[in-house]
């Protein structure tokens, strides 16, 4: 899971130590992540991908933090829940 976000950012160029961070700009970066990671086959990921791409960056959050992250993984990051992708009206 963990993977798959680490290779957005190096397309994207863009630097995030999941150590150092601050809550806002985490926030901000997995925004923009979730809205745009795909499979790489160019299809939307399955709900369960999602899901778990989103545990193992909580999980990866430091430890030693855990007062700065513990609640904040669900109320300032503002992981978005996963929801399967809207199907287009035919």
């Amino acid at each position: 899971g963990l993977k798959k976000f680490t290779q957005w950012l190096e397309k994207r160029k863009i630097s995030c130590d999941l150590h150092t961070v601050s809550p806002t700009e985490l926030n901000g970066i997995l925004r923009k992540f979730f809205a745009e990671v795909k499979t790489n086959k160019k299809t939307d990921l399955t709900p369960s991908a999602l899901t778990g791409i989103r545990a193992a960056i909580i999980f990866s959050l430091d430890p030693s933090e855990d007062q700065k992250y513990g609640t904040l993984c669900h109320h300032q990051l503002r992981l978005p829940p996963v929801y399967p992708p809207a199907k287009e009206a035919s």
